[in-house]
């Protein structure tokens, strides 16, 4: 009995086996996921800082056409 198996044993063992692995798998993959996710993150926040930027620009353009415009005709 001792170091010897029984099938009902042998197969109760490879299915804890087999869900360990699984779950290790899955582990490895959240944390992949978890990773890219971070990564698309970070560039969306670099996209979003840009388009401030080009936001701000815009606005200070648009007023300085409308000060040339006021210019223009105040001449």
């Amino acid at each position: 009995m001792f170091g010897f198996k029984t099938e009902e044993e042998k197969a109760k063992l490879a299915d804890y086996d087999r869900l360990l692995a699984e779950n290790k798998d899955l582990l490895a993959h959240d944390k992949a996921m978890e990773e890219n996710r971070n990564e698309w993150m970070d560039y969306a926040k670099a996209i979003e800082a840009k388009l401030e930027a080009v936001e701000t620009e815009l606005i200070i353009r648009r007023k300085n056409d409308e000060f040339r415009q006021k210019l223009t005709v105040a001449k």
